[in-house]
């Protein structure tokens, strides 16, 4: 659900929308046929910086559990932060 309360589902089914379609807009998902800019689309809401300071961290040494601690986002999501370098 959003902050307004309207889920995903329910937001694509009131706009005739497919659910996948409205879910990859929700997550910042971009596609090269789609004709636009290609954005970040895998973490678009960890900034550039943050991102390079993470994966600097990691390289020496921290551990995936601290660094999630650290910067508050979730170990899966420092784990593919740290995959895309």
């Amino acid at each position: 659900m959003n902050d307004k309360g309207h889920s995903v589902a329910s937001l694509a089914e009131r706009y005739e929308i497919p659910y996948f379609t409205l879910y990859s807009i929700k997550r910042g998902y971009t596609y090269k046929n789609a004709g636009g800019p290609i954005s970040e689309a895998e973490h678009p809401a960890v900034p550039r910086k943050r991102k390079r300071k993470i994966r600097k961290l990691r390289k020496k040494g921290a551990s995936i559990a601290r660094l999630a601690d650290a910067t508050g986002l979730s170990e899966s999501t420092i784990r593919n932060i740290v995959k895309d370098d």
